[in-house]
């Protein structure tokens, strides 16, 4: 996993599962989303950052 000032990008672990969870993508598909999460910085859901979310929505 990249630190996070190599990072390309960041995400959070619900992106993860509302970008699997299309009915109609395929393995290939899935592994290729997985492929690029990896390649980026995963920003776990602390109670700091839900509470930052919620300041900037």
């Amino acid at each position: 996993m990249p630190s996070a000032k190599s990072a390309g990008g960041f995400y959070c672990p619900i992106s993860w599962v509302e970008l699997l969870c299309y009915p109609a993508l395929t393995d290939e598909e899935a592994n290729q989303i997985r492929v690029f999460l990896r390649s980026l910085m995963r920003v776990d859901l602390t109670e700091t950052v839900l509470d930052r979310a919620a300041q900037i929505c």
